[in-house]
């Protein structure tokens, strides 16, 4: 029975896996690896057979029991891994939030239906055949397979788990650097701003052409911008103006900076789950990042196809 149920596991995993590729690749025309897992393989589909299989198997000739049963099964699997994934990952992995009749974004009540009903085709049509494929494995070969296929699933496990860990330690650290950034920009526009009223009304006047070549240094990107700031009081809008696309560009060059410094496996997960929401009060960094990930993505697949390219909001 363990023999069987390992092999089912490792089966319906797989197929879970395909299932969850061939959706994204229908919806959004991409091809992308949907699973927690680097493997080829999504362990809640393979728990979530197992566990329909070993409690309502002897309810599968009574299909209102099993369809019922089911939905029961599944949705509480569900609800389970996404509390569990996001206590300890600080991620919301999925996100049903927006739909009617959900449970705190981890379950919902459309989605539960269609688990049922998937539940009752898989029970009646499809494991009888995986049953007998399994069935035609010789069984030492069959135990050597899942031998393989136990070890591979334990170390993809462990070093994913790793990788979320180490994504999140990075997180913060970019949280942290991006408050000590805004401390200091609050500090610079305080002081512009207390030397700017003291100018009044006449600064634009007075200082016209001194503005009019600062917005020419700052498209330039010079250092000399500030220092002709701080020379001429500029009004507040002024300041405003270049506070926000200070912020803009140092926003832009933290997710940059960030995205080099990704592991493939965490771009990979970043990309596999792209409504995924961090739970973690006043991280900011995490939504940033996923949005630049999408950004270059898009600019990636209209290069290929010619339709232009993303813009800097896009990826912002």
């Amino acid at each position: 029975m363990l023999y069987n149920y390992a092999a089912y596991f490792f089966i319906y995993g797989f197929l879970g896996w395909c299932v969850e590729v061939t959706f994204k690749a229908l919806q959004k025309g991409i091809l992308q690896n949907r699973g927690f897992l680097n493997g080829a393989i999504c362990p809640i589909y393979g728990f979530g057979v197992c566990a329909v299989l070993l409690l309502l198997k002897p309810f599968e000739d009574k299909l209102w029991v099993l369809y019922l049963g089911s939905v029961v099964v599944t949705s509480a699997l569900e609800l389970v891994t996404g509390f569990l994934m996001d206590k300890l990952f600080h991620k919301r992995w999925w996100d049903y939030s927006k739909m009617p009749l959900n449970i705190h974004g981890y379950v919902c009540l459309l989605f539960s239906l269609v688990w049922g009903i998937a539940c009752v085709l898989l029970v009646k049509v499809i494991h009888p055949l995986i049953a007998n494929l399994v069935a035609l494995v010789p069984h030492v070969l069959g135990v050597v397979i899942l031998c393989v296929l136990t070890a591979t699933f334990i170390a993809d496990s462990v070093l994913t788990v790793l990788t979320v860990l180490k994504l999140n330690k990075k997180i913060r650290q970019i949280d942290e650097m991006s408050a000590r950034i805004k401390a200091q920009s609050d500090k610079l526009t305080a002081v512009l701003y207390k030397n700017a009223i003291k100018v009044g009304t006449k600064t634009e006047e007075k200082f016209g052409d001194q503005i009019s070549q600062m917005k020419d240094l700052y498209k330039e990107g010079k250092d000399k911008y500030l220092i002709m700031m701080e020379k001429a009081n500029v009004r507040k809008e002024e300041i405003d103006e270049y506070k926000r696309q200070k912020e803009a560009l140092l926003q832009l060059k933290k997710n940059g900076e960030l995205l080099k410094t990704l592991s493939f496996a965490q771009k990979r997960l970043l990309k596999a789950f792209p409504d995924a929401k961090s739970t973690d009060s006043g991280s900011q960094s995490f939504e940033e990042l996923k949005k630049y990930i999408a950004g270059v993505a898009r600019l990636k697949a209209e290069k290929k196809t010619g339709s232009g390219k993303p813009s800097k909001e896009e990826i912002s």
